[in-house]
């Protein structure tokens, strides 16, 4: 299968409950930029934001689901996100609820959801925060990297019937300042969490912990192609949508191209 079609099939929105309870993990002092590279129709983005002074962005590649966040008033760019860019340290909050699946290419294989965080991470400016669903098994592939970028990592098991159909799990989490990013001494509790994701605290309303998103402003994704259609005909965008993709390889080619608990914090501030 084509990997645009592997990304549309691995589509898990996050459902409204669980969005909700991330949301009350939130502080928001000021105004901020929240970006969500994999956004479907938008509801995760406006839940987790909901009542913020929040100005958003999002990327989608299907074309349905992108015009359903654009007509929600989600300024969307429906594409790749491997051909989407921002400015390094440029958004606050990254909203990140990647493909399940593994990527094909022709020289590596890797978890999709790693790949979707080695691209949009940078985007976090410092102190900025991470909302990564992903399902449990994804987790010992994403540790090093979590563990090299960020701190105040906290991981949860959402409890949502088609969460837990899923396996899903949601980790917080700080950008590391940049003097103490590329230490990765934590790596080996988050594998050790991986392997055990039974025992991780669930998220719930009553869930204790506080993330404080920095103030930050909105940028423009950057979308280097042209619009075309699926004949391969130049297009306009339709009201709300950002220039169109064109139908392109979007991995491997691409990549290389352009209860009161409280959760376990395994990477502690510096």
């Amino acid at each position: 299968m084509r990997n645009a079609g592997r990304l549309k099939l691995g589509y898990y929105p996050l459902p409204v409950e669980e969005a909700r309870n991330l949301r009350q993990l939130l502080l928001a002092p000021g105004p901020f930029f929240a970006v969500d590279p994999c956004a479907g129709d938008g509801t995760a983005l406006l839940e987790v934001t909901k009542d913020f002074a929040a100005q958003r962005a999002a990327i989608e590649l299907d074309a349905d689901r992108a015009s359903a966040a654009a007509a929600r008033g989600i300024p969307t760019t429906q594409g790749s996100t491997f051909e989407s860019h921002l400015p390094a340290g440029s958004c606050s909050l990254l909203y990140l609820n990647p493909p399940y699946d593994v990527e094909v290419g022709n020289h590596s294989n890797q978890r999709l959801e790693l790949v979707f965080l080695d691209h949009c991470y940078g985007w976090l400016k410092t102190a900025g925060v991470l909302i990564f669903v992903i399902p449990d098994n994804a987790l010992s592939h994403c540790a090093r990297r979590l563990a090299s970028q960020f701190e105040r990592i906290s991981i949860f098991r959402l409890t949502h019937p088609e969460s837990v159909r899923f396996r899903q799990i949601a980790v917080l989490a700080i950008r590391k300042k940049e003097h103490h990013r590329g230490d990765t001494r934590y790596a080996d509790q988050l594998l050790r969490l991986a392997y055990n994701s039974g025992q991780l605290p669930t998220l719930s309303s009553e869930t204790t912990e506080r993330y404080i998103i920095p103030e930050s402003a909105a940028v423009l994704i950057q979308y280097p192609e042209l619009p075309f259609s699926e004949d391969r005909r130049p297009r306009c965008p339709p009201a709300g949508l950002s220039r169109r993709a064109a139908c392109v390889p979007l991995l491997a080619g691409l990549r290389g191209a352009a209860h009161a608990r409280r959760a376990l914090f395994v990477v502690p501030a510096a």
